[in-house]
């Protein structure tokens, strides 16, 4: 299953009064499609996301790590 990063992203006031759009938070999960990680995410949001931008990419699998011997 593939895994994407959800990015979620919010307008915002400076404190000098310009708007702009902050990234708010990035959340990792696995599912089918993008559409299908923007639901999982919006899901668990607990219905306060009237005023949030959302966007999915699809993450490459991770490189495994070489551990070091142990000694």
């Amino acid at each position: 299953m593939p895994h994407y990063q959800v990015s979620l992203y919010k307008d915002l006031l400076s404190s000098d009064g310009h708007p702009f759009h902050g990234l708010r938070s990035i959340v990792e999960v696995d599912a089918d499609a993008p559409d299908s990680a923007i639901k999982i995410v919006m899901r668990n949001m607990r219905g306060n996301v009237h005023d949030w931008s959302v966007e999915a990419a699809e993450k490459p699998p991770r490189e495994p790590t070489e551990q070091p011997p142990r000694t």
